[in-house]
């Protein structure tokens, strides 16, 4: 039988060429590029898939401290939170100590503006230095290493996100 006269479509397909199927010229995608999307969209989705099913949380919150690790899990706790049809909030905390450098905290306040999600400063020094000197005793005087004194940073940051997640109802 006779065809609809498809002269009237805005877009027609292109000429001598496949509608579905990109032209030959067209521009590749790099595979490490690909599966690089693909791990980010699976992290978000996997991020969604558990906020909804445990149906337990309020809001994400994220300790921001300007480096690439929590900019890359405030990007991923960014989709995922528009994956969720609830409106869910972010909650950024940037909680510096004397180690922190004013470059950590522009990053970190250049992130959060960019996402359009809440930032708070907390700082964390006094609890720091409590820590260092309570290792210090348990040294017998001796200082600890300097990857210690990173990893107490980290650890008081995690728990502090802990305490909050916890009180507030957050993931």
């Amino acid at each position: 039988g006779k065809t609809a006269d498809n002269s009237s479509f805005k877009y027609p397909g292109p000429e001598g060429a496949n509608f579905f199927l990109p032209a030959s010229g067209a521009p590749k995608i790099d595979p490490r590029d690909r599966a690089l999307d693909d791990l980010f969209e699976a992290l978000a989705i996997g991020v969604k898939s558990y906020y909804e099913k445990t149906g337990a949380f309020k809001s994400i919150g994220i300790a921001l401290s300007g480096g690439r690790n929590s900019m890359l899990t405030s990007l991923v706790a960014w989709r995922a939170a528009q994956l969720i049809k609830d409106g869910t909030t972010i909650v950024t905390f940037y909680m510096p100590s004397k180690h922190s450098g004013d470059d950590t905290k522009k990053a970190a306040v250049a992130l959060a503006e960019e996402l359009g999600v809440t930032l708070q400063t907390i700082p964390i020094n006094e609890a720091v230095e409590r820590e260092i000197e309570a290792t210090a005793q348990m040294l017998g005087g001796q200082q600890p290493t300097e990857l210690t004194r990173q990893n107490i940073q980290a650890r008081i940051r995690g728990q502090r996100m802990w305490n909050w997640a916890n009180s507030s109802g957050a993931l």
